[in-house]
């Protein structure tokens, strides 16, 4: 019984490859947006919540999430889904410690879950890859060596970025 969601996708070889290159497209223009973000805090009102997403953290945010969209181009399982759970945490965090009357708050929302669903449909078409290249060669290996050897400090990194800002709030 295969309860996994992921594994039951009906996309072909092309098109799973197709869907991890749109979702790592939107990880970088999620990039793009931050980036600006930095670069024009200055000019940015101060009870908009643009403001308050943009912290002394964010360029951390910027590299861990440049690392992961290029997992992406890679079709790693690992930095898909590492996308989508940081992804889905830090909005939360916004949410839960950004107070309602921010403007631009219906903006953020509707742009989170416009990026939500291409980087759900990257988890998808990167599992989706992996499976159909096994179906295909049973000697297919999915990763080297070395790629735990480059995941271990991304993880790291992830989890310590995340513990850092939960004590700072505290």
């Amino acid at each position: 019984m295969n309860i996994w969601p992921l594994n039951k996708s009906n996309l072909n070889l092309e098109e799973a490859k197709g869907v991890c290159k749109k979702a790592s497209i939107a990880v970088f223009v999620s990039l793009g947006i931050t980036l600006l973000l930095i670069w024009f805090k200055e000019y940015l009102d101060k009870d908009s919540m643009f403001y308050v997403f943009v912290g002394e953290y964010s360029l951390i945010d910027l590299l861990l999430f440049a690392l992961l969209g290029f997992s992406l181009l890679k079709f790693s399982r690992t930095g898909a889904l590492l996308v989508v759970i940081y992804w889905i945490s830090s909005k939360i965090y916004f949410l839960y410690f950004i107070p309602l009357n921010y403007t631009g708050l219906r903006a953020f929302l509707i742009t989170s879950l416009i990026f939500l669903y291409f980087f759900w449909r990257g988890l998808e078409g990167s599992f989706r890859y992996h499976r159909l290249r096994h179906e295909a060669d049973q000697n297919y290996r999915s990763h080297s060596k070395w790629s735990y050897v480059l995941w271990g400090p991304i993880v790291f990194i992830f989890i310590g970025n995340s513990k850092i800002k939960n004590i700072l709030i505290y």
